[in-house]
């Protein structure tokens, strides 16, 4: 819990613990924010939009954008939705690759 609290001057990254290569796939998102808060990522694989299916992202304010890798499901990817600051107004970008 204290990890999400610090400031972000690392990227954080989630990975299996026993083998990082297991031929998941991710969802990696590259991003920036003005204010502190938390946006959720819902995944569709057939079931609708649901709170199971859900990724929460607790982001602080930088200048920098940080890249955050997810693995997910094993099940198709038929939609994506961003909810960008669930408690309030602020400024999310987006970075694409280089």
């Amino acid at each position: 819990m204290i990890g999400f609290l610090l400031p972000q001057e690392i990227p954080l990254e989630y990975y299996p613990l026993d083998n990082p290569s297991s031929g998941l796939d991710y969802l990696e998102i590259t991003c920036a924010s003005n204010v502190q808060g938390e946006a959720d990522f819902y995944l569709d694989t057939g079931r609708g939009f649901n709170e199971l299916e859900k990724i929460r992202l607790p982001i602080g304010p930088s200048q920098s954008a940080y890249t955050y890798t997810f693995p997910l499901p094993d099940a198709p990817l038929i939609h994506l939705r961003l909810d960008p600051f669930i408690s309030g107004a602020g400024e999310f970008t987006i970075k694409s690759p280089v």
